[in-house]
């Protein structure tokens, strides 16, 4: 109980935001992936590194997407962060 009264909350709950952002774009890269083995999306290829434990493939459909979803996640957290200052 004590340690509980001393933990950060904007801290613990920053730092838990950026691990389920991460685990996302780590998912969509890797669902992306495993359609394409499946032969349901089309494959791609471009010259990315491959670096699976990331869930980069170096396909373009995934890094699209990849890059879409960090870009919508990075406007929702600037967005919050400014409305939040104003309050």
């Amino acid at each position: 109980m004590r340690g509980s009264v001393r933990l950060p909350l904007g801290l613990f709950f920053g730092a838990t935001s950026v691990l389920l952002v991460l685990l996302a774009v780590i998912f969509v890269g890797k669902g992306i992936a495993a359609l394409q083995e499946a032969g349901t999306l089309p494959v791609d290829p471009v010259n990315f590194p491959s670096i699976p434990a990331l869930g980069l493939y170096p396909n373009l459909l995934g890094l699209v997407l990849q890059t879409i979803l960090i870009l919508i996640i990075a406007g929702v957290f600037v967005y919050t962060h400014y409305t939040t200052k104003e309050t």
